[in-house]
């Protein structure tokens, strides 16, 4: 199946049983290395990805009926991670004799793919059952391959999602994933990881002053890396601008969204307003 859709073939399908639309993923995962192909795992895994487009997720409820409860689109890889999001989602309003009743609900994210149905001549009804219309500010990408970000796409982001959100409550500022973003240019800074962490304190230290605190009022970080065996390096430029007591913190793995953005630290903090 995935030769075939990767040769060429387009309008393939097939169908295959798992839990879950992630579980459907690494259930072609194990069937492949179960006929005998010996791949490494990123090779299968950028198969999928570039071979399927939607998962149709059917599942029995508990009455025993039967029903699509999750259409998943499969959108990229980074990171050796299958990047996936769902576009439909089933929402259960109740149970009446003994029926489970529901309705499958857009959630809100437009699909990459949507362009294709413009190129392939293809009308879709008025609303587009429930899908988001395209956002003039941020139109949709054509998309060429499903791999990291273009500039251009990069741009087309919620600014919030790459340079952070600060919020005051209860005498407290919350900053959310500051990103490495020159606010000039509005791109990521190009370099390692001690020029990003340097560009995220800096964006961080500006986004306190604007509140009201400042670095020296922090008292708790979250700093996501994209890779882990970083933090020696990050951790070198933290103490150059945490000399004294550093806030204490914890590190998180970074999510699929900056990694594929080209972040390689992101970093929040609650500090004193």
């Amino acid at each position: 199946m995935l030769q075939a859709m990767n040769s060429g073939h387009d309008g393939s399908l097939s169908t295959g049983h798992a839990n879950t639309p992630k579980d459907m993923l690494s259930r072609i995962e194990t069937m492949v290395l179960m006929a005998g192909y010996e791949l490494p795992l990123r090779s299968i895994r950028e198969q999928i990805a570039s071979a399927v487009d939607l998962i149709v997720h059917t599942a029995r409820l508990k009455d025993g009926s039967r029903k699509v409860v999750n259409i998943t689109e499969i959108y990229g890889i980074e990171e050796d991670e299958i990047l996936f999001q769902d576009i439909f989602a089933f929402e259960q309003t109740g149970v009446s004799d003994d029926r489970v009743e529901g309705v499958l609900k857009p959630t809100g994210i437009r699909p990459t793919f949507m362009p294709k149905f413009k190129d392939s001549f293809v009308e879709l009804p008025p609303g587009e059952f429930g899908i988001p219309p395209e956002d003039p500010l941020r139109p949709d990408r054509s998309r060429t391959g499903k791999s990291r970000f273009t500039r251009g796409e990069l741009q087309s982001l919620d600014p919030s999602l790459l340079r952070g959100r600060a919020i005051r409550a209860g005498g407290m500022v919350y900053v959310s994933s500051v990103g490495p973003v020159d606010p000039v240019t509005e791109k990521v800074v190009g370099g390692g990881i001690k020029e990003q962490s340097s560009q995220c304190l800096r964006n961080l230290k500006a986004m306190l002053e604007a509140e009201g605190s400042s670095l020296d009022k922090v008292v708790w970080a979250n700093w996501s890396l994209r890779d882990p065996t970083e933090f020696n390096a990050f951790n070198k430029e933290w103490v150059r601008w945490f000399p004294v007591d550093a806030p204490i913190g914890q590190e998180t793995l970074m999510p699929p969204l900056q990694r594929r953005a080209g972040f390689r630290v992101s970093i929040g903090v609650i500090a004193q307003a």
